[in-house]
């Protein structure tokens, strides 16, 4: 039975949610008014599809990279319960306020939940678990070491634990963590977010730079360091093909989802020893193709005279514009 959630108003403005795209964002909300009060919906595509969009034309691949969308931004975590697949909205409890509660669905065992990757390029219902994912996703109930400063940044239905190393809490900036979600927790206060230091320069940390640069596909920057992290994880051999192979999906107008969800899966084949490079061929051999042609010949005297004659235009004047004398 559908009910009825709110939306405070910080969702609009909030980093995680500007991250997912319009679609996955119009889906997150839509998957509240479906999910039981604890916050938990079924992990089926099918049915996401035709709760949320029962009037679009929208296929199960695109849905699937939506919600990867989502599960990429820690706003919704997947886990394994009772032989099936079930969703949570992270951080339902702080803000979603229930009079009577009604539990259909299992909780996370343990208060853990197994992260999927669901966009993989296959039309059965696979989902990939990130082994390696870049966000250190605890468990809300898991005590945190005593020499880390746990700072819980709060987004519209969602508890995203980020974790800073620090030797001593110093004193945060006056920048503000957005707080929102569907319930009206009043108890909830904005807290400060301790300012986060450039990274250093490789040769600083001892680290030696890429023997080789990467060629990364035209992506906007804050998508490129994002996928820096997931391109790291990949087998170092195989990482400029998984780029091209990206990059050639992209050209080809094969990407429904986002290009990390398809990043992520990318690498995901790699380390598995299942990836096969396609289109991403073609990219590279036109790629090497530009790097070893070679450049056109000077224009002589005589041909630059010849192009004066044409454009009616003084000869020697014409020659010393172009440094020939």
């Amino acid at each position: 039975m559908a009910r009825i959630r709110c939306i405070k108003p910080e969702f609009w403005t909030s980093e995680q949610i500007v991250e997912c795209s319009p679609i996955a964002r119009l889906l997150f909300v839509g998957m509240w008014n479906f999910c039981d009060d604890g916050g938990v919906h079924p992990g089926s595509i099918k049915r996401l599809k035709m709760e949320v969009f029962p009037g679009d034309a929208f296929t199960d691949e695109q849905i699937r990279g939506w919600v990867d969308e989502l599960i990429g931004q820690g706003l919704i975590q997947a886990y394994e319960a009772e032989g099936r697949t079930w969703w949570k909205v992270t951080g339902w409890e702080r803000h979603q306020r229930v009079d009577r509660p009604t539990f259909k669905h299992p909780q996370p065992p343990n208060g853990k939940a197994v992260l999927e990757a669901v966009t993989e390029a296959s039309g059965n219902d696979r989902r990939a678990f990130d082994e390696r994912s870049t966000i250190d996703r605890r468990a809300l109930d898991e005590p945190s070491p005593p020499d880390i400063d746990v700072d819980k940044d709060v987004d519209i239905d969602t508890t995203t634990t980020t974790l800073h190393s620090t030797a001593r809490q110093g004193d945060p900036d006056p920048g503000q963590v957005v707080v929102g979600g569907g319930g009206d927790d009043r108890s909830q206060r904005r807290r400060p977010k301790k300012r986060r230091s450039a990274p250093a320069d490789p040769e600083q940390e001892g680290r030696p730079e890429e023997p080789y640069p990467l060629h990364w596909p035209d992506l906007p920057e804050a998508e490129r360091r994002a996928g820096q992290a997931h391109i790291e994880a990949c087998p170092e051999e195989l990482r400029q093909p998984v780029l091209d192979e990206l990059a050639g999906l992209m050209q080809g107008g094969r990407i429904r989802a986002g290009p990390l969800a398809v990043l992520r899966g990318l690498v995901k084949r790699a380390r598995e020893g299942t990836f096969e490079p396609e289109l991403g061929m073609a990219v590279a051999r036109a790629r090497e193709a530009r790097e070893t042609r070679a450049p056109p010949p000077p224009a002589t005297r005589d041909v630059l005279a010849e192009h004066a004659r044409l454009m009616g235009v003084p000869v020697e004047e014409y020659l010393q514009r172009w440094g020939v004398t």
